[in-house]
């Protein structure tokens, strides 16, 4: 009993701290936080309408950015499904989806300390509560996928460690049907078989080959249901090709997102996503030069993890809200091993003062 209250205790209070802070931040708007509605943005009502109803494309309407067909399958169906237990329950839809967010949200930081952080010989709980406020923060607790993704993503990473390639698999797997970039988890494992270090690295290649294929088969589980709902097999595409995504310069990507900060007059809470990708542009490098020092199994993989989710996005322009993908990148937390503790504590200052600005827009729904 006292091994499970030592287990849980750490990522309970960081969790609770963490949503703490949202509410407080909720309050001070329009949308209360005890109202389950405040939690929503815009395109989480794609993901209750396909908990509800299922998929539907119709023609879109003159009011539409896109032109050509509308509708929700150009969002991921993982999410949807966890909260049709509870709908068939009698559970409202909008509480369904908070109950099911807050879950994950407590899950991923559960299993970061359990599985990572716990066994750290220094700065295991600042980097705990530096998770709890990683940039996308409000993403994690608000009606969206997004904490159910850093589940999938962090049981994959830690079962490839493992070499549970069957488990990695259909944690990618669930990956590639909860968030649109999951499929990322595919090479990335295959990359990490080739270049990590360690015995028979052929076995190992087959065995991330096997779980790449089971990754990229949520993505054919989804042009598949869509074939079968919709007769279209290529929905998602469709969709998400009305929004202007396009192979471009990460670079030129990223310099378009933060300008903003270096061009006064500045307006306040509005520069918070500028700000958050600003942050996120200068961290991410840092953690990814000094996996290159460590080169340990585990920097490796998280290494590569951290770069495809950090410059996939970025290389389809400025259509994809780097805001919001940019959570996807909660496990590089796990690169701050061995940093000082004044190190932590000045990233963690740098967090929270992101997580604030984010989540006054978000409540104010000015963030989709």
């Amino acid at each position: 009993m006292m091994r499970v209250r030592r287990a849980l205790w750490p990522p309970l209070a960081a969790f609770l701290v963490a949503r703490l802070f949202l509410c407080l931040i909720s309050a001070g708007t329009s949308r209360p936080p005890w109202e389950p509605g405040s939690w929503s943005g815009p395109d989480s009502a794609h993901y209750l309408s396909i908990a509800k109803h299922g998929y539907a494309l119709v023609p879109c309407s003159a009011d539409d950015p896109p032109p050509g067909r509308c509708g929700n399958p150009g969002w991921m169906p993982a999410f949807p499904w966890v909260l049709r237990p509870m709908l068939a329950a009698g559970v409202p839809p909008r509480w369904a989806a908070v109950i099911a967010a807050a879950a994950f949200a407590f899950s991923t930081l559960l299993l970061l300390w359990v599985a990572f952080l716990s066994s750290w010989t220094r700065g295991g709980v600042l980097a705990l509560i530096i998770a709890a406020f990683f940039p996308g923060q409000v993403y994690q607790h608000g009606a969206f996928p997004l904490a159910e993704f850093s589940v999938l993503a962090l049981l994959c990473l830690m079962a490839a460690l493992h070499d549970r390639w069957l488990l990695a698999g259909l944690a990618g797997f669930g990956a590639a049907l909860t968030y649109p970039t999951g499929c990322l988890l595919a090479p990335v494992l295959v990359a990490w078989s080739l270049v990590s270090p360690g015995p028979a690295p052929a076995v190992r290649l087959r065995g991330a080959g096997l779980a790449a294929v089971l990754t990229f088969g949520g993505l054919l589980c989804l042009l598949l249901l869509h074939w079968r709902q919709l007769g279209v097999w290529n929905a998602f595409f469709v969709v998400q090709g009305g929004y202007g995504h396009g192979l471009t310069n990460p670079m030129a990507t990223w310099w378009r997102a933060v300008r903003v900060v270096f061009t006064p007059p500045w307006q306040g809470v509005q520069e918070g996503p500028h700000l958050q990708t600003l942050f996120v542009g200068v961290l991410m490098p840092g953690l990814l030069a000094r996996s290159l020092r460590t080169g340990t199994r585990a920097s490796s993989l998280v290494a590569l993890y951290a770069a495809a989710f950090w410059i996939f996005p970025l290389a389809l322009g400025s259509g994809v809200s780097l805001y919001r993908s940019e959570a996807t990148l909660l496990p590089s937390v796990l690169l701050m091993e061995g940093l000082a503790r004044p190190v932590l504590t000045l990233l963690l200052a740098a967090a929270v003062l992101v997580a604030w600005p984010m989540g006054v827009l978000f409540f104010r729904l000015l963030l989709v």
